[in-house]
């Protein structure tokens, strides 16, 4: 048993660089992983990637400035994956985007 099976991590600046390895290091321990990154494109690539090593990826378009789009990652997670149980803040923007709660409609 991997130490984050049944687990669902969001990483925001995850198809490059250090976001990249922790999704990666995630999704060997059984996390099913989403990305979030500006570039379509390299949400696609880095997800091939992740699921050519049999381990489930996902990953949506998001601009961490941009309060609606994180709201959206989070929501994307949730309906792809059941949950979210991590979130890794990983993107190059370092302001507070809000309260936890916003990633749990209703709380």
């Amino acid at each position: 048993m991997n130490a984050l099976d049944g687990k669902v991590a969001v990483i925001t600046g995850g198809s490059r660089g250090l976001g990249l390895a922790i999704a990666r290091a995630y999704a060997q321990e059984g996390a099913a992983v989403v990305i979030g990154s500006r570039s379509s494109a390299s949400i696609e690539q880095a997800t091939a990637t992740i699921r050519t090593q049999g381990r489930q990826a996902g990953g949506l378009s998001c601009d961490v400035a941009n309060f609606e789009q994180v709201q959206a990652l989070a929501q994307y997670a949730i309906q792809q994956f059941g949950q979210l149980d991590i979130w890794v803040n990983n993107a190059g923007i370092g302001a507070p985007i809000g309260p936890p709660s916003i990633f749990h409609p209703g709380t």
